[in-house]
């Protein structure tokens, strides 16, 4: 009889599906310090200091269990992590770390859940525990406590509850510490895979919704995809593609056939790019295409590393203009804030000498301050004099608690800089007196993440420089008008006059031209230029001008 049914299975395609990875990390390549995909946040009644949290660390060796662990670290101030979990259970009854992730199990059942783990301290009163849920609410325990274990334990294709099948969860795991003593390793978790078995597709399949992990930033800037409820199993492929007109016409991403790919966008900035997943079912030969996203190609942005409590940035004053912009520290506070919808925006001229006032929600923290202004408007802070202070950032430091450090700084507006709204970047971060290296990288470019502190996009806008009247357009009997000027110059008497050259206020020769009344310079980019008129007799009359 087993001999015949087997037979029959082979006979009828009737088997045991191969299981599919649905997760699968080890922390290896996860910046220390932070939590990678992970989010890692608290429950319970939390005072800010102390508390413990999970973060991947490659120190901590009693905490390690590979090269990289996520473990449970405490932290005692914004600047001190201890590979020590703290007693905390005095003061924040009820209190848990808690590390999370979501997963997409739609379509997949017979899920299973392979782990790592050891968790030290007392029995019964320091101990992790795995959890699920489907709403990031309500927490349902899978195992038994982790507990009394400081070697490495492994578990091995764990069942999970039917509850988490064909569904998105979130997988995580708890530590409580509710005891006065405080060791080493507290609940470390390191090699997790989740694995589910989806049957094979037929008819139309489910593209589900799909998302980036970024909407915005400079060309040539690598995202991940992303894709939920979608159709899955055997017979299912996948085909990210994209689209430059708008959805007109669309093209596959030879590189991105699964949900989660890593994709390039390439563009001009100011413009975008549409993405779309096909999904298809080769068993039916049907397909369905999943909703569009739209990536827009523009400057770089900032995130944090980990979830350290980042200081926020509570005003920028320029001129009589003071925009106040700051909440408390903590994890939740954005590292990146976006000021480009104001009605009122920070206005200077072309050549001023500009006075900025930045206060930051620090207390008694020293903090370190630089910022960034695309003079030429091109998309990026890369080019010369874009940059402010970034080798030795500005520094205030509060006095008490309350108090908000200000930093004063300086800068003078490029003669050239282009007339309109710019973007001006401010960033903020812990700047210690010494081993401030970590701190100096968080500030010293514009898109590197910070670390305990915070980023700003405002609007500078910047108009022409108004020449006096002496210097419009007169010398002796020849006038260049009008000033400023759209597109034509006129000069009042070429008698004399050999050639006509174009120079920026750099002294870069722009335009050479013919001797003419009338000399069109459409061509030209808003800005400061001077009309060389070099004559005959071997002189050159210069004529400051300003191209709208």
């Amino acid at each position: 009889m087993r001999n015949f049914l087997l037979s029959c299975l082979l006979v009828f395609g009737i088997g045991i599906s191969a299981q599919t990875t649905l997760l699968e990390d080890n922390f290896d390549t996860v910046t220390s310090g932070s939590t990678g995909s992970w989010t890692g946040t608290n429950i319970g009644t939390l005072s800010i200091y102390p508390y413990n949290a999970f973060f991947v660390q490659s120190g901590c060796p009693a905490n390690l269990i590979s090269v990289k662990t996520m473990q449970v670290t405490g932290v005692t101030s914004a600047t001190v992590v201890s590979c020590s979990y703290q007693n905390v259970s005095a003061t924040n009854t009820g209190f848990a770390a808690l590390i999370y992730r979501m997963v997409d199990t739609t379509s997949y059942y017979n899920l299973k859940l392979s782990y790592k783990w050891k968790c030290g301290g007392e029995t019964d009163q320091d101990y992790g525990q795995l959890v699920y849920s489907t709403d990031k609410i309500n927490w349902i325990p899978v195992s038994t406590r982790l507990q009394g274990q400081t070697a490495t334990q492994t578990i091995t294709d764990l069942a999970l509850p039917a509850g988490a099948e064909n569904a998105i969860i979130y997988i995580g795991w708890l530590f409580y510490a509710n005891t006065t003593t405080a060791t080493q390793p507290g609940l470390s978790i390191d090699d997790v895979k989740i694995t589910g078995v989806a049957p094979s597709c037929s008819g139309t399949p489910n593209a589900g919704t799909v998302s980036l992990s970024s909407y915005i930033g400079k060309s040539g800037t690598p995202i991940t995809t992303s894709a939920l409820a979608l159709s899955a199993g055997g017979g299912i492929t996948y085909q990210w593609q994209s689209s430059t007109d708008n959805g007109a016409s669309w093209s596959d991403i030879s590189s991105a056939t699964t949900p989660s790919s890593s994709i390039t966008p390439i563009g001009n900035f100011g413009s975008s790019i549409l993405y779309r997943l096909k999904t298809t079912c080769t068993n039916s030969g049907q397909n369905a295409v999943s909703n569009t996203v739209t990536y827009k190609f523009d400057y770089c942005s900032v995130s944090a590393n980990g979830a350290d409590n980042k200081f926020p940035v509570t005003s920028v004053k320029i001129g009589s203009l003071e925009k106040v912009s700051g909440t408390t520290p903590g994890p939740t506070t954005p590292p990146q804030e976006y000021f480009l919808q104001d009605a009122t925006n920070f206005t200077v001229t072309q050549s001023d000498n500009v006075t900025m006032d930045v206060k930051v929600f620090a207390g008694t923290n020293r903090m370190g301050l630089t910022f960034f202004i695309d003079w030429n408007n091109d998309g990026d802070f890369d080019d010369t004099n874009e940059a402010f202070n970034t080798t030795t950032p500005l520094t205030g430091t509060g006095t008490t608690a309350d108090n908000f450090p200000l930093i004063p700084a300086t800068f003078t507006v490029p003669s050239n800089a282009v007339v309109g709204d710019l973007r001006m970047r401010i960033k903020t971060n812990f700047f210690p007196t010494t081993n401030n290296t970590t701190q100096l990288a968080a500030l010293s470019s514009p898109c590197s993440n910070v670390i305990n502190g915070q980023s700003e996009d405002h609007i500078l806008k910047v108009n022409a420089q108004t020449l006096a009247v002496s210097d419009i357009n007169k010398t002796g009997n020849l006038s260049v008008y009008p000033n400023p000027f759209s597109s034509t110059l006129n000069i009042s008497d070429i008698k004399g006059v050999k050639s006509i050259s174009i120079s920026d206020i750099s002294g870069k020769e722009v335009k050479s031209l013919a001797p003419a009344t009338e000399i069109n310079l459409s061509s030209l980019t808003t800005g400061l230029y001077i009309v060389n008129l070099k004559m005959n007799d071997g002189s050159t009359k210069p004529f400051k001008v300003i191209k709208k």
